[in-house]
């Protein structure tokens, strides 16, 4: 319905983003957590040659090298927010979490 205000896909990211309308890719909230390199690399490839700025965008993958760092560091419409879990027991390594978000 047009009421729907998630659409939760289940399937290959190269078919969505292909198929997806681009208005409705800029108006989103786009999840990365892949933790695969090759559907990380694709999906930032595909926003920069189709020039799409999704609304916001997190991903758990902020290291300098990844794809999503290289793609908000080099889009001056963004700003970045990087959240830091940690863990006093130290059962799991801080986690960090990238949240970027178009400038109005």
């Amino acid at each position: 319905t047009k009421d729907t205000q998630f659409n939760l896909y289940r399937g290959n990211v190269e078919e969505y983003l292909q198929t997806e309308n681009s208005k409705t890719i800029e108006e989103s909230i786009l999840i990365c957590s892949t933790h695969e390199k090759k559907s990380e690399e694709f999906i930032f490839k595909f926003l920069t040659e189709n020039k799409l700025s999704p609304l916001i965008i997190i991903s758990d993958n902020s290291k300098p090298d990844s794809d999503y760092f290289n793609f908000v560091h080099n889009n001056e419409s963004y700003t970045t927010d990087i959240l830091t879990f940690t863990d006093k027991t130290n059962f799991f390594s801080p986690l960090f979490i990238g949240v970027s978000y178009l400038n109005s």
